[in-house]
């Protein structure tokens, strides 16, 4: 937990004001390994736009077929 804690204040420290979209983060984070993604944000920004990107629908299709098998 310490370690994540760090991690996101420095994300936050570099962001400078902008703001964590954490289901996308926290996915990719899952995918790459919170290390690994921490260095993309500064060795790759594109990489991890991209990975964002997937992400988030990855998190949208499934967060549909949550609703849609939830009985009405």
């Amino acid at each position: 937990m310490h370690n994540a804690i760090k991690a996101i204040a420095l994300y936050q420290e570099k962001l400078q004001g902008e703001k964590l979209i954490e289901g996308p983060c926290a996915e990719a984070a899952d995918l790459r390994g919170i290390k690994n993604l921490m260095l993309d944000f500064f060795d790759d920004p594109p990489f991890v736009r991209d990975l964002f990107d997937f992400a988030l629908e990855l998190e949208l299709c499934f967060a549909k077929a949550q609703v849609e098998a939830a009985p009405s």
